[in-house]
């Protein structure tokens, strides 16, 4: 099995400079290889493993967005990611 390709992560840009990194995900969301039907083994064989990608994200409300993902090019799913801003915690940029 080839190593995990696309994973979905995130990125905070400036409102008035979006050319400007705010903060960013220090980690993946998921991977492929957190999921079976991510990976293309049977029974979930697919055009393409290991490939997890997000499609679409809208604001879900506060801190909260819903997202649309696809993974190894044979399912399809939502997820509701949300977001926390820890004190004394620095997001990475």
């Amino acid at each position: 099995m080839p190593p995990p390709g696309y994973q979905p992560a995130w990125v905070i840009l400036d409102g008035d400079d979006p050319s400007k990194i705010l903060a960013r995900a220090p980690k993946s969301l998921w991977t492929p290889t957190d999921q079976p039907w991510m990976e293309g083994k049977a029974p979930w064989t697919c055009n393409v493993p290991q490939v997890a990608f997000l499609e679409a994200a809208h604001p879900a409300g506060g801190d909260s967005f819903r997202v649309y993902f696809g993974g190894a090019d044979t399912v399809v799913g939502a997820a509701l990611v949300e977001f926390e801003k820890v004190a004394g915690v620095a997001c990475e940029n």
